[in-house]
């Protein structure tokens, strides 16, 4: 009976030690977080380049006198993006933009309106260490227009200074090397000449203004080399 008793006290010992054990483990396993919360690596000294594609339209005409849909309509812009990752939070590049544009009311059907953009500009990434990024650009550039193959206007080529851009987008990190997602954005750009098929070169326009464009779209950005590092990493740096 003695025997019996030790038995069945060590067998309780050993099955309070066992479900002491699970409700530990239980305990010390955590959930982890859903996609969009995970923490990831960010980029630091890292070549960068971002492509981008969407919607552009100016919202009034070059000079006064001229209506705002006589030369282009709505459009789609094409762009690329070169530049340095020089921190998780900041990136400084160079960037090209084309933009095919609808021919406006004061054209034939035939008329083609294109247009580009070269510039610098700057992205400040607001919270570079989460797997959505929202940023914000700031950049200035030099903005030209071309109208061409309309049988009754002379193939003209307008061009002057984007003034300022400020562009608002999201990443999507869907890598430590890889995003995607959202842009918006608006410029004001000043065509300052033009240059009107044949020999007289650039004339300035006698009553220029200022025209909005506004952009919406899509961009991916492609980080290359460098290194990526956690907040962690950073804040111990900064101790």
């Amino acid at each position: 009976m003695r025997t019996s008793r030790n038995w069945i006290v060590a067998t309780g010992f050993v099955g309070l030690s066992l479900v002491g054990t699970s409700a530990a483990q239980a305990q010390e396993r955590v959930e982890p977080p859903p996609y969009l919360a995970e923490r990831v690596r960010a980029p630091r000294d890292a070549f960068e380049l971002a492509v981008g594609a969407g919607y552009s339209q100016g919202t009034m005409s070059p000079a006064q006198g001229t209506g705002a849909t006589d030369l282009t309509k709505a459009g789609g812009a094409f762009s690329l993006h070169l530049g340095y990752r020089m921190t998780p939070a900041f990136a400084l590049s160079i960037f090209g933009e084309y933009d095919e544009f609808a021919p406006g009311n004061g054209l034939s059907s035939s008329a083609g309106t294109r247009g580009g953009v070269a510039g610098i500009n700057g992205t400040f990434h607001m919270a570079p260490y989460q797997r959505v990024d929202p940023w914000v650009r700031l950049g200035v550039g030099y903005r030209t227009l071309w109208v061409t193959g309309d049988p009754n206007v002379a193939d003209t080529l307008w061009h002057g200074f984007q003034l300022a851009k400020l562009e608002l987008g999201a990443d999507l990190r869907t890598s430590e090397d890889v995003a995607i997602g959202p842009v918006i954005g608006a410029d004001l750009s000043e065509f300052v000449w033009q240059n009107p098929a044949g020999e007289e070169g650039d004339q300035e326009i006698a009553n220029k203004r200022v025209v909005p464009f506004v952009y919406a779209g899509l961009q991916g950005r492609f980080d290359v080399a460098g290194s990526r590092e956690r907040r962690s990493d950073r804040e111990s740096a900064s101790r």
